[in-house]
């Protein structure tokens, strides 16, 4: 057995704390049925005023910003890491790189950095809730930790 199969085994058995999918289209109608008339309607309005090019520049732009709204997003939490499922991509990242987290209502972010900085919404991860808040904070506050400032 060389590296490449020892290392598939340990990820393979590494223990699953928590497994769930979020798609927040799913939470409230009136809320896609408005989201969904804002994405079709700006750019119909585009189209009449401006032409079909950015009638369709438009929905590229509002479909694209949106599509996480619609979409399905899978997440794992285990033993050793974080990992996310978006469009077929995964994205695992190890509980040691992260420092700090900062929930909120729809979900937590997970930053690099020991204190807020405004690199962290391109190097942290967002973890969107499921009615899963609790015990997705719970294993969060369990798994990341890090030094109080001036600790050594």
């Amino acid at each position: 057995m060389n590296d490449l199969d020892t290392k598939k085994t340990e990820e393979t058995t590494e223990r699953e704390l928590l497994k769930w999918q979020s798609l927040p289209a799913r939470r409230s109608m009136g809320r896609t049925a408005l989201i969904t008339l804002t994405v079709l309607g700006i750019p119909v309005l585009l189209a009449v005023w401006y032409g079909p090019f950015f009638g369709l520049l438009g929905l590229a732009i509002l479909g694209g910003a949106l599509l996480p709204f619609f979409l399905p997003t899978g997440f794992r939490l285990t033993e050793q890491s974080v990992q996310r499922r978006y469009l077929g991509i995964d994205q695992n990242r190890r509980w040691s790189e992260f420092r700090s987290f900062y929930p909120d209502k729809n979900g937590v972010l997970l930053s690099p950095f020991p204190r807020p900085s405004r690199l962290e919404n391109f190097r942290g991860m967002y973890i969107r809730f499921e009615n899963n808040r609790d015990e997705v904070i719970a294993v969060i506050k369990d798994k990341i930790t890090f030094d109080a400032p001036g600790e050594n």
